[in-house]
Parts: C-alpha cells; structure tokens; sequence
C-alpha cells in the first residue's frame, strides 16, 4: 500500500515506492495540470494486509569538533574520528570572496564514513579563528557499503564569510541513529 523510509537519505538508501508523505497529500504536475492526492484512499472488496515497522530513526546529541587550517587542505587532506565511529576527510578548500551585496563563502570537499547504524549528520557548523560562529550545509551523495555502513561525498559549503579564514573549527550538533525492529500488525478487511 505505502512506504515511508527517512526522507534526508540520497537515492540508493531511501526507499522511493508507494511513499507515505508526512503530510498525507500528494501532488504531481504534469504540464499545467496538477493532480492532488491522499496516500490512502477506499479499498475495495476483502484484503488481507499488514502494517509493518522495519526501523526507528533516532537522533542523538554529539559534541565533536574537527580543527582545520583551510590554506592546508588543498596541499594534505585532514581526516578525524568521531566518538561515533564516523571518520571524515576534509580536503580541497576554495574562498570566494564578497561581491557586492554577496557576502563571501568557502567550500571544503568532505568524504565519510559514518559509524555504525548512523545514517545521517544534519547539522554543521564552522567556528572561524575570531570564534564567530557559521552554519554550514553539507550536501552528501550518500550510498552504503556492503556492511550496511552509511559513506557520504560532497562539498560542505559555508557562507556569509567577511573574509578568508584561517583557521576553522567545524563541529556537529547530533547525528541520526538507524533501529531496525520487526514489528507488524495484520489487517483485514472483510
């Protein structure tokens, strides 16, 4: 009938058939039309069904904090540990500098392995060498290895910057945990 899996994880992960949408409506346009749609509608005649629970996604406080001299990456990538068991390589660090209005922003290139059963890191933020604070977006192919293990790629992005930082403290607030339960209840419609 339907199927939600977490939403943040890249194709590969996420499970896209008959998706359950947290809102329950639905839309698709397809030229000038769009056509709106609930996720469940009348079923007809007798039906032996079951709603099923696979996984719990749970999100976890962190506190790690990842020292980086951005001038330094583009020479030798810096790679850290978390207490999660996640592990990141920072490298290839560019500065665009303002322009106008346009305030400047830096980009760091970012590959991880995310520890056992995390399955995502929403959150970042960057402290510059004056302790002013940035939020940062890192927007990740993610796909999984054989073990199961969560491996992200991309560019972590962190805008609004005065000037080209010499040094960076980039940390994470919480981290999103995968449960897998097995928890189901049949239904049958008569």
């Amino acid at each position: 009938m339907a199927a939600r899996d977490m939403f943040v994880l890249d194709k590969g992960i996420a499970k896209k058939k008959n998706v359950l949408y947290v809102s329950g409506l639905s839309s698709k346009q397809e030229g000038d039309i769009t056509k709106w749609w609930h996720t469940f509608g009348p079923l007809q005649g007798e039906q032996k069904l079951k709603f099923q629970l696979q996984k719990v996604y749970e999100n976890k406080l962190a506190s790690p904090k990842f020292d980086l001299i951005p001038e330094d990456l583009n020479k030798k990538a810096a790679t850290f540990k978390d207490e999660t068991g996640s592990s990141f390589t920072f490298s290839s660090f560019s500065w665009t500098p303002a322009s106008g209005e346009e305030k400047g922003k830096a980009v760091i290139t970012v590959e991880g392995t995310l520890g056992k059963d995390v399955v995502s890191i929403k959150y970042w933020y960057v402290k510059d060498e004056n302790g002013k604070i940035y939020y940062a977006t890192l927007r990740p192919e993610s796909t999984r290895d054989k073990d199961g293990r969560v491996l992200v790629k991309g560019e972590l992005v962190i805008p609004k910057l005065e000037q080209a930082p010499k040094k960076l403290t980039i940390s994470y607030p919480e981290y999103t945990v995968e449960h897998d339960v097995n928890w189901e209840v049949p239904i049958e419609i008569k």
